[in-house]
């Protein structure tokens, strides 16, 4: 049984992504809309987003901040992980 390596990154998966509004104590969007616009430029690079992807670090929201979903926000970072890019 052979074993296929993970498909590569692409700009539209990166660039397309899109997550629920969430409420208090989820992610901030100010803090996780940086993050994709830093893979959506070492994609366009074809650069690999490894460290980027490792530990990303978000603060949690307040009543009075905009948020996303961490759910969907961590989904989303853990199915980058350990995946080339692929070439522009």
């Amino acid at each position: 049984m052979s074993h296929q390596p993970p498909s590569p990154i692409t700009l539209e998966e990166v660039s397309t992504v899109r997550f629920n509004l969430g409420g208090r104590s989820e992610y901030r969007v100010v803090d996780v809309d940086p993050l994709i616009d830093s893979l959506i430029a070492r994609v366009k690079a074809g650069e690999p987003v490894d460290d980027l992807v490792a530990r990303p670090r978000f603060r949690l929201s307040t009543r009075y901040d905009s948020s996303y979903r961490c759910r969907e926000v961590d989904a989303f970072v853990k199915s980058l992980k350990g995946r080339p890019v692929a070439r522009p």
